[in-house]
């Protein structure tokens, strides 16, 4: 994942990585990042689709990213399975513990886990990978609490998501890890399921 650090890696040590992912919101905020990056194959990372949510993202914000989606040639799309809207609303509008950031996501919260959700959410899979013209790969997000009206669990929902779409599942493991601590549950037992 992009960060400062990446600056620091010389060729050699650069080989051992096949792809930098690279925020969207980043990108749509200082165009001048690519260039840092380009030393590496480019994963496109988003925050913005709020794929599980009800908001739809501005049409400002989708034609940025199929723009970024575009330029970096990313051979597919990131975004967190989760409710999230990264639109930067004001400029001098910054939450006091990131202050200067271009974007305030704040934290990812875990969707509603039902049969319901789970249409809404291959529905915008199908949606978005049409209108971005590459394939879709959903980020588990940490859950803190459980949503009301979920009856699935997080194991459940992202299986039946993967089971009947086309995505494919970016597995972040400190989420998963997160989770495993709020909801007592043997994380390795899950990652065999």
């Amino acid at each position: 994942a992009y960060n400062s650090y990446i600056d620091t890696l010389n060729s050699a040590q650069l080989k051992d990585f096949d792809y930098i992912e690279i925020p969207f919101e980043l990108l749509h905020y200082d165009e001048t990042v690519l260039e840092r990056v380009a030393k590496k194959p480019l994963i496109l990372h988003c925050a913005s689709l709020s794929l599980a949510g009800y908001t739809e993202p501005s049409d400002v914000i989708k034609t940025a990213i199929k723009k970024w989606v575009e330029k970096t040639k990313t051979p597919w799309l990131g975004e967190h399975l989760s409710y999230i809207l990264a639109e930067k609303l004001d400029d001098n509008l910054y939450e006091e513990y990131a202050p200067g950031e271009p974007y305030n996501i704040g934290y990812t919260v875990g969707p509603v886990m039902n049969t319901a959700s789970v249409d809404h959410v291959i529905a915008n899979v199908h949606r978005y990978e049409e209108m971005m013209g590459v394939p879709l790969i959903v980020e588990n997000s940490p859950l803190y609490f459980r949503a009301p009206g979920s009856t699935m669990t997080q194991l459940e929902y992202i299986n039946t998501i993967c089971a009947n779409s086309p995505v494919e599942l970016l597995l972040d493991l400190t989420h998963f890890y997160i989770s495993s601590r709020n909801f007592s549950f043997d994380p390795f037992a899950a990652l065999e399921t």
